[in-house]
């Protein structure tokens, strides 16, 4: 019959009449436009990472390093941005442009042919943008790692310099209180400071902890207290020393991560059922979290100590296009079915 349906890879031939191949048109629409949705939802999420408005605490465009001297991501959000548009574009019906052909012996045609291949394009296109949000959801979460170590470790600063500065003036219950009470707005002020750079947002967050200390020691229990230095003295001096040991301990998780210290993939321990997914694109593809580079200022160089943003996520693009991430993604959906049922 006439235009039958081939089979590419087993050479098989089904003759079905399908003269008017309209249903292949409006399939490979539909196909099209379910993609769309799909690189929708990635780049809605994609942006949102890397935005500090709405990212709660994360760094502008994922810098590891001082956001005002690393831009990394910047560029990856201007062509997630594109690659969106395009997939909407790409989205159109080819079938509202049907033309009456070969004088009008096909006065209706199909069109399922220029379908499919606006299809395979989309397909490519989604791709690309697949690959850019799977690096810059790796690099979103090995900051979350550093940022929780930095808090562990920035609880157990707090609690030495409380111990240290006004232990002889706080009950055991009293500096549990007040550590409660520092440390969440030390916290909560480090996520509002995520676009300024590692020793003023430091310092940012220590200064804010000044009315906490001036509530908790103006408070009636302390009224009779006789301190033998002055408590805004010491709450100066809590400041300056917190502020000091936070700093190192940021640049020092900054070394160990970007350094590979902590490994290539840092953020492992603190994911589950999606860990394959991290664990592919850090350890199989060697795509490693970025700035390294920008933390030594180059001293070596562009390039040198690390490959280009371009190459990490053609790695991971060229392992969603052959294949190769296919049997770690169906793990991960079979343990999600199987936890299901």
């Amino acid at each position: 019959t006439d235009n039958p349906l081939i089979d590419g890879d087993t050479g098989e031939v089904h003759h079905g009449g399908n003269f008017q191949a309209m249903a292949v048109t409006n399939a490979m629409e539909k196909t099209r436009l379910a993609l769309h949705h799909i690189g929708k939802l990635l780049f809605a999420q994609s942006t949102e990472l890397v935005n500090p408005a709405m990212n709660n605490g994360l760094p502008p465009s994922l810098a590891a390093t001082d956001p005002s001297l690393n831009y990394h991501v910047k560029g990856v959000d201007i062509a997630t941005a594109a690659y969106a548009a395009e997939l909407g574009y790409l989205a159109t019906p080819v079938s509202t442009h049907i033309q009456s052909a070969e004088m009008h012996n096909q006065a209706i045609n199909s069109l399922a042919l220029i379908s499919a291949r606006a299809t395979i394009n989309s397909l490519e296109v989604l791709t690309m943008l697949t690959a850019s949000y799977l690096y810059i959801l790796c690099q979103a979460l090995d900051i979350r790692a550093l940022q929780h170590e930095f808090i562990v470790g920035l609880a157990t600063i707090v609690d030495d310099e409380l111990n240290g500065i006004f232990g002889e003036h706080l009950s055991p219950s009293q500096k549990a209180i007040l550590q409660k009470k520092v440390l969440t707005i030390m916290t909560i002020t480090l996520d509002k400071t995520s676009t300024m750079d590692s020793s003023d947002r430091i310092n940012a967050s220590v200064a804010s902890t000044t009315t906490t200390f001036v509530d908790f020691l103006s408070g009636a229990e302390f009224a009779d207290v006789a301190f033998s230095t002055p408590p805004i003295s010491l709450i100066s001096l809590f400041r300056s020393q917190v502020a000091s040991r936070a700093l190192n301990l940021l640049e020092q998780l900054r070394r160990d991560y970007l350094s590979g210290d902590r490994g290539v993939a840092p953020a492992s321990p603190f994911l589950c059922k999606t860990r394959g997914v991290y664990e592919f694109i850090r350890v199989n593809l060697g795509v490693r979290m970025h700035g390294s580079e920008n933390y030594a200022c180059f001293a070596n160089g562009l390039g040198v100590d690390e490959v280009s943003i371009g190459q990490n996520i053609s790695r991971i693009h060229e392992a969603i296009r052959d294949g190769k991430i296919q049997s770690t993604v169906l793990s991960l959906l079979f343990s999600v079915y199987a936890e299901d049922d």
